[in-house]
């Protein structure tokens, strides 16, 4: 539900963080793993509309990293090596950033379906559990959610 590696990483330590200091707080009524989903949701859902109120800035990567308060004297940046088909590697990564983007712009209710059921491997009734929904809330969300992502891909994906 989060693009940025570093910004999950923070999500991930804080959803164990409040899970060790809310446990006496979870009543059993559902799984555990589904109240730490829901805590892992609720946090990505907040940093996401943290985000959004935020004003995104760009970085060169020619600009030295010393500006950025990172150590080293004007050191430019490390750029990884692609795979060793740069077409399959450059081709991957932008179908992977379409689909990040296509998951972005979508609504909060559907990311969250469609990450925990495709992504997480959760089944309807878990995610029901985790989000509080009916089950047949979440067979439409998960729905809508597949169709709006096809129609934001469509141009970078050959029909099989």
């Amino acid at each position: 539900m989060i693009s940025n590696p570093e910004d999950a990483e923070d999500i991930t330590q804080e959803v164990f963080l409040r899970v060790y200091t809310r446990i006496h707080r979870f009543r059993g009524d559902s799984s555990f793993q589904t109240w730490l989903f829901r805590i892992a949701t609720n946090l990505c859902v907040d940093r996401g509309r943290k985000l959004k109120r935020q004003v995104q800035q760009a970085t060169s990567l020619n600009q030295p990293l010393a500006d950025h308060g990172e150590e080293g004297s004007g050191a430019g940046r490390d750029i990884p090596d692609l795979l060793s088909d740069p077409y399959r590697a450059v081709a991957r990564d932008e179908l992977q950033q379409v689909v990040q983007d296509g998951l972005g712009r979508m609504s909060e209710k559907l990311r969250a379906v469609v990450v925990l059921y495709d992504i997480q491997g959760l089944s309807y009734e878990e995610i029901s559990q985790t989000l509080g929904v009916p089950m047949g809330t979440v067979k439409s969300r998960l729905f809508n959610a597949r169709a709006e992502l096809a129609r934001r891909i469509k141009g970078y994906v050959v029909p099989g």
